[in-house]
């Protein structure tokens, strides 16, 4: 519109040859800058989400093992909870998946692993996680000498109640996740509703 209108005015106010050089020469400009400001905008938009806060620990981390009998057969359920921080007040997290590594003291490599997934984790709000894992009575033992807990008491008592292990014992591995901005995240989810 703006670039029709631009030539009709040529012929309406002048119709010398400096004239329509000059509306041309306007028109041409705005068009690089609109060019350029777009341009700008992608590549700071890129930076802001390479920059964005990744969570580099779990917090709270905590601990229960359940006892039970299943066809014949002795299962050990972990159950392992924990919080994800994002510090980012405009990406979302989404398809959050990662480790939960469990040490003990004087062991450099992990005694235990326990996998998690999380749908989302919005901008400055902590994503729970909450993982189960079953065992056989050959597989707990990693996460019985974690826990510092007797197998004979557990069987006994059904549960071991709550653990909550030591800090520095539990560390974050494997994460690996979608980064959203939160204006395309919203407009994502009111096209959703409009369907």
């Amino acid at each position: 519109m703006g670039l029709s209108s631009g030539i009709f005015g040529i012929f309406l106010l002048d119709e010398s040859p400096e004239c329509v050089d000059k509306i041309l020469k306007n028109l041409f400009r705005k068009s690089l800058m609109h060019k350029m400001l777009s341009f700008l905008f992608c590549f700071f938009a890129i930076i802001l989400l390479s920059c964005a806060r990744v969570p580099d620990a779990i917090d709270s981390p905590s601990l229960k093992v359940d006892y039970s009998i299943e066809n014949n057969s002795e299962v050990f359920t972990v159950f392992f909870s924990g919080g994800l921080r994002n510090e980012n007040s405009d990406i979302v997290f989404s398809e959050v998946t990662g480790s939960a590594d469990f040490y003990v003291k004087g062991n450099s490599q992990p005694v235990e692993r326990i996998s998690f997934y999380l749908k989302e984790i919005m901008p400055f709000e902590t994503g729970i996680i909450e993982a189960e894992e079953a065992r056989t009575k050959e597989s707990i033992t990693g996460f019985l000498g974690l826990m510092e807990l007797d197998r004979s008491q557990i069987v006994s008592d059904g549960t071991s109640g709550g653990f909550f292990p030591e800090p520095g014992s539990v560390t974050l591995s494997n994460l690996k996740f979608k980064k959203i901005p939160i204006n395309k995240y919203i407009r994502g989810k009111v096209n959703e509703e409009n369907k």
